[in-house]
């Protein structure tokens, strides 16, 4: 029987798994990348349980879990200290069946990537429309090729071509707030045992521990779109983003 064939636009994280999850279940996988090599922007990222049992479906998750601190337990704090929600990890393994952990985005990427054939990953290829017709569809890219699968599965981000032939096109909008994120070098501070967000007034502040004796920290503070542009020149900040942004309506 011949194989379904998925086309997939971007190779991040949502990509790469997408990928591995098809191609595990006997699909014919191509990845399309604009970009012309792969590297993941940020610091780190938090999973939790259902991410997790959804790692063990593809049988990645005790390869994740090695790039963690392990499942460790998290909540939010006031500025004083004092949690206003705790989840310790046994109660997050009794209720969902899993911890929390968080690991660098760069290396979950670099390890889904690793699992995937190189043939089926397309760098510097930017998609630019695409169309359905008599159940399959014809993907565009902009050196005038054009690819046929049985399905086309859009992760291309915020500015998503794939989601804009679907729907009508949406603006970006700076939501007010704008985050740095980091993480220490090994053993160069002291290490916490498990995650805490501390919230107050006008930003937050966070600490998630990972692999390699490292801390992955992020915080952020409400400014305008003005005083944004003035902080992030001054700091010259390159993990400056705005995770804030999300698409107005139509």
């Amino acid at each position: 029987m011949t194989k379904l064939k998925a086309v997939i636009i971007g190779c991040g994280i949502g990509g790469a798994t997408t990928a591995v999850a098809l191609t595990g279940s006997g699909m014919d996988v191509e990845l399309y990348e604009q970009a012309p090599e792969l590297f993941e922007v940020g610091a780190g990222v938090g999973l939790w349980a259902n991410a997790l049992r959804a790692l063990e479906t593809v049988g990645m998750l005790e390869k994740v879990l090695s790039l963690s601190a392990g499942p460790v337990g998290t909540g939010v704090r006031r500025p004083d200290g004092q949690w206003l929600l705790r989840l310790p990890r046994d109660v997050m393994e009794s209720r969902w069946g899993g911890g929390f952990i968080s690991v660098h985005r760069a290396e979950l990427h670099g390890l889904l990537v690793s699992e995937l054939d190189p043939a089926s990953v397309h760098l510097g290829a930017h998609c630019t429309g695409f169309e359905q017709e008599n159940g399959r569809v014809q993907v565009r890219f902009d050196n005038g090729n054009e690819i046929e699968a049985d399905v086309l599965i859009g992760a291309d981000g915020v500015r998503s071509v794939v989601r804009a032939g679907l729907s009508s096109p949406a603006r970006l909008r700076y939501r007010g707030y704008t985050n740095w994120r980091g993480v220490t070098p090994p053993r160069s501070v002291p290490l916490v045992t498990e995650g805490m967000d501390t919230w107050g007034r006008g930003g937050h502040f966070g600490l998630q521990p990972t692999s390699g004796d490292r801390i992955l920290w992020y915080a952020d503070a409400t400014l305008t779109r003005e005083a944004r542009m003035v902080t992030t020149s001054a700091s010259n900040c390159s993990k400056c983003s705005e995770t804030g942004t999300t698409r107005s309506p139509p």
